[in-house]
C-alpha cells in the first residue's frame, strides 16, 4: 500500500495476539493499544487485536487524510476508537500530557513533529523502573545519545516538521538519567525490559 519510494523490505512472523496467547496472556484483560503514531510499522498488528485504538485527535486525522496513514485506515475499521485528549500539564519538558490512571503510572505526551500527534508513552512499573516509548522520534538510541536527528532526506520522507522533532529529541535526551529511553526500531533499547514469560508447549 505505501509508495515504492518508502516500502521497506520486512518478514512476518506471528501477529501481535498469537505472540500474547504464546506467553498465556489473556486478550481479554487489554483495554486498548496506544499507537506513539499512526505509521504502517506500528499500526499493522492491531487487525490482530480486537480491542480499542488509542489515539489523539491530531493523530487522528493525520491518519485519515495522509498518504502514509493507509495501512492504519486499512486494519483499524472495526475497532472502537478511544480518542483521548492531551488536556494536561507539560510533563518533563513535553507540553501536553495526559494522566491515564492519574497516577502518573501512564502518561502520554505530545511529542509531535515525525507525525502531526505523535506521542511519547511514558510507563512506570510497581518495582519503580521508569520507560519512555518513543515511537519514532529517532530510529536509535544514538539519535538520542548524540541529540542527532535523521539525515536530511529521511527526515523529508519520515517527518512532517523536522524543528519539532529536533526539539523533542533534546527533551528524551534529558531523560536518559532518570529513565530508559526506547525508540521502537532500536532492538538493544529494550534490553533489561522484563519480557511476558513464555507458555511451555507440550
Amino acid at each position: 500500500m505505501l509508495p515504492a519510494l518508502v516500502r521497506a523490505p520486512y518478514d512476518t512472523d506471528r501477529t501481535a495476539a498469537q505472540q500474547l496467547a504464546d506467553a498465556g496472556y489473556d486478550l481479554a484483560r487489554l483495554r486498548g493499544v496506544i499507537l506513539t503514531h499512526a505509521h504502517w510499522d506500528h499500526a499493522s498488528g492491531l487487525d490482530s487485536l480486537p480491542v480499542p485504538i488509542w489515539i489523539n485527535a491530531g493523530e487522528r486525522e493525520y491518519a485519515a487524510t495522509d498518504g502514509d496513514g493507509r495501512v492504519y485506515r486499512t486494519v483499524a475499521p472495526g475497532h472502537p476508537v478511544h480518542e483521548y485528549a492531551l488536556d494536561g500539564p507539560a510533563y518533563l519538558g513535553f507540553e501536553k500530557s495526559l494522566d491515564v490512571h492519574g497516577d502518573g503510572s501512564l502518561v502520554i505526551a505530545l511529542a509531535g513533529g515525525h507525525t502531526t500527534g505523535s506521542v511519547v508513552v511514558f510507563v512506570t512499573v510497581p518495582t519503580g523502573e521508569r520507560y519512555a516509548f518513543i515511537g519514532d522520534l529517532t530510529w536509535q538510541l544514538d539519535g538520542i545519545r548524540h541529540r542527532r536527528e535523521r539525515p536530511w532526506l529521511l527526515r523529508v520522507l519520515a517527518d512532517s516538521d523536522a524543528a519539532q522533532v529536533r526539539r523533542a529529541i533534546l527533551r528524551a535526551a534529558a531523560l536518559t538519567d532518570v529513565m530508559q529511553v526506547v525508540p521502537a526500531h532500536d532492538v538493544h533499547a529494550y534490553d533489561g525490559i522484563p519480557l511476558l514469560p513464555q507458555v511451555m508447549s507440550r
